[in-house]
């Protein structure tokens, strides 16, 4: 099939580890930066995942104009008067402390927060006809594990284009339903000729359940907006889980870029 390009926009906000400025001492240069207005800089880009602790607004993960990934933490602290209405996908300019630490992604103190331009994709129908999401589980294997660590997000996707290459994922995976459907056989040559399948999939544990909130299109870019609700305390088995969504083949052509938005909300109760 032709290989797409897959531009992977989800994380874990939760960070931990080691963090320091480079070398030389200094803080990694940031060409979004902005000295002129304030003593703080400033830096614009896109929110592609939002970390909810109890509900609460904790943490955002933003690409700036140079496609590199930073983390900020939103505290009581940081002034953003419209953190309520903020989406993934909102482009979004942060004035923030000025040391930048050398995890990754980067981690930064955002001081003050302001929604640029609020995303404005639509929404494809959710006719039933037009897709359908279908939660599944997957076996373990480690080849596909790796496949998974090649990206700091340990999320895939794909393409499917025919019979063939999905019963080469069932042979390799195995895919179950996340509920009481048999697709063994559902996706046949008739299938594939008006249709084609989106994989999507993460390695986690047991513990966080899944939902696709949102299935948009906008030109060549279809973007899933993946929600994941977990708890603090995390059982230590890794299993494969994720989403098959049935398309329409209008949909998708040799240009079409999969991505992924992506909601985290943590319990601690």
């Amino acid at each position: 099939m032709n290989k797409f390009l897959i531009v992977i926009s989800s994380l874990l906000l939760l960070l931990t580890g080691c963090v320091s400025k480079n070398s030389a001492g200094s803080n990694i240069p940031n060409p979004s930066s902005n000295n002129n207005e304030t003593k703080n800089p400033k830096m614009v880009g896109k929110v592609s995942q939002i970390n909810y602790v109890d509900d609460e607004l904790n943490s955002i993960l933003i690409f700036d104009e140079e496609n590199m990934a930073f983390v900020f933490r939103i505290d009581d602290k940081v002034d953003f008067k419209e953190k309520d209405k903020l989406k993934t996908g909102d482009k979004v300019e942060i004035e923030h402390a000025g040391e930048i630490r050398e995890s990754y992604p980067a981690q930064g103190t955002a001081l003050k927060v302001n929604i640029l331009n609020s995303k404005s994709d639509k929404t494809v129908n959710v006719n039933p006809l037009t897709y359908t999401v279908i939660p599944i589980k997957a076996d373990y294997k480690e080849d596909y594990y790796q496949r998974a660590l090649s990206n700091v997000f340990g999320i895939t996707t794909d393409i499917i284009d025919d019979k063939s290459e999905f019963d080469k994922y069932m042979q390799d995976l195995n895919f179950v339903p996340d509920f009481k459907i048999n697709i063994t056989g559902k996706y046949d040559e008739v299938f594939f000729k008006n249709h084609k399948l989106i994989y999507i999939s993460k390695f986690t544990s047991s513990t966080p359940t899944y939902e696709i909130k949102e299935f948009k299109k906008n030109g060549d870019a279809i973007t899933a907006v993946m929600e994941e609700k977990t708890s603090e305390v995390q059982t230590d088995d890794i299993v494969i889980k994720g989403f098959l969504i049935e398309a329409e083949s209008s949909l998708i052509n040799e240009n079409t870029v999969i991505e992924t938005e992506y909601l985290r909300r943590v319990s601690t109760k």
